[in-house]
């Protein structure tokens, strides 16, 4: 890191971190299915190679995973060749969700 100046190294991570912004979504008790799912189309529109959707509180965690059941029973995984992979951690009132979903050309 010694021979990139500062203000180099500086604007990289703050593109990373806008990109990671509009890659993400954390969804809330206050977002239905259908928000998250056209979150996902809208990724997969502008050819994104991967995108995360977020959770905390129970019920958002539900409308997570039935948003994914959701667009695997339509057919999006296969139609715009994604992959998912969901990671919960915590119990209870901790657990979180994160679904990572990713083309089958970019996951390793």
């Amino acid at each position: 890191m010694n021979d990139y100046p500062e203000n180099h190294i500086e604007e990289e991570f703050n593109e990373l971190v806008d990109d990671w912004r509009e890659s993400s979504k954390f969804v809330e008790n206050k977002h239905s299915i259908d928000d998250v799912k056209i979150f996902c189309h809208k990724q997969s529109e502008k050819g994104n190679d991967r995108f995360f959707i977020l959770a905390v509180k129970e019920i958002a965690i539900k409308i997570v995973e039935d948003s994914i059941e959701s667009l695997k029973r339509e057919g999006f995984f296969m139609e715009n060749y994604y992959k998912y992979h969901i990671f919960e951690d915590g119990e209870d009132k901790t657990k979180r969700v994160e679904a990572r979903l990713e083309t089958a050309l970019f996951s390793i």
